[in-house]
């Protein structure tokens, strides 16, 4: 039996985030230290990331379900009323960078 597997992102394990008085997200990794302020549709990005969960939530205990590029641009797309296709590399190119900050890791997922 042959179990497909598919590359998917995770949140880091050292990360905190926020929400500012203005309802901006800031997330940084505790190593760096350094926030990284997101605009709007990287808020929505976000969201779909932390699954609903707020900045008081444990993440550590109780971390997120890790998605694929494919599943956060559905539900980015559906947020934003667009066709998948219209948000993909933006939204792919989002997470590359969160990757680059070390905010999120790849991982396989089944």
């Amino acid at each position: 039996m042959t179990v497909e597997t598919t590359e998917g992102w995770a949140l880091a394990p050292d990360i905190a985030w926020a929400r500012t008085a203005g309802g901006q997200t800031a997330v940084m990794t505790l190593e760096a230290g350094q926030p990284l302020l997101l605009g709007a549709s990287g808020d929505v990005i976000w969201d779909v990331l932390v699954g609903g969960r707020t900045p008081e939530d444990d993440l550590v205990a109780d971390p997120p379900v890790p998605l694929s590029t494919t599943d956060v641009t559905v539900q980015v797309a559906e947020a934003f009323g667009l066709a998948p296709a219209d948000v993909a590399a933006d939204v792919h190119a989002f997470l590359e960078m969160l990757e680059a900050h070390g905010i999120l890791v790849r991982v396989r997922t089944a």
